[in-house]
């Protein structure tokens, strides 16, 4: 039998079979399973260390994007409830919405260091950031 790419592409994946009493009807739902990330020798605590800071950046992105939107829109609901709604209401809707999005973007800190504890090189890493850290923060 001939290899062609589409068999090697499902080699690796999972299989969920569903089937119920009632139909003779049977779905399989396939997952393709992640390849493993690769680094050159000696790169991959500095390659760790980017993909914790752009997955906290994302995160801070998030969260800096939900104040906007719920901003806007409790400002909109303001201004087409009262007279100068916008205006009025435009303290404590900017303190909702920073609320909410201060909940999605307090998880950066945690993204960025799931990605930096993992690997051979996370020790060299936290040592570095101790080292670098004043003493009042250790």
């Amino acid at each position: 039998m001939t290899e062609t790419k589409d068999t090697k592409a499902h080699e690796h994946a999972k299989a969920t079979v569903t089937a119920h009493a009632d139909t003779s009807a049977v779905v399989v739902e396939t997952k393709a399973k992640k390849k493993k990330r690769r680094y050159s020798f000696g790169l991959g605590p500095v390659q760790h260390v980017e993909h914790g800071v752009t997955r906290g950046l994302e995160t801070v992105t998030a969260g800096v994007a939900k104040v906007f939107s719920e901003y806007n829109k409790r400002s909109d609901k303001s201004a087409r409830s009262k007279r100068d709604g916008a205006l009025r209401d435009g303290i404590e809707n900017w303190t909702k919405a920073l609320s909410k999005g201060m909940r999605i973007a307090g998880d950066a800190p945690f993204d960025f260091v799931k990605g930096i504890n993992k690997g051979p090189g996370s020790k060299q890493v936290r040592d570095t950031v101790r080292l670098l850290t004043p003493p009042p923060l250790r």
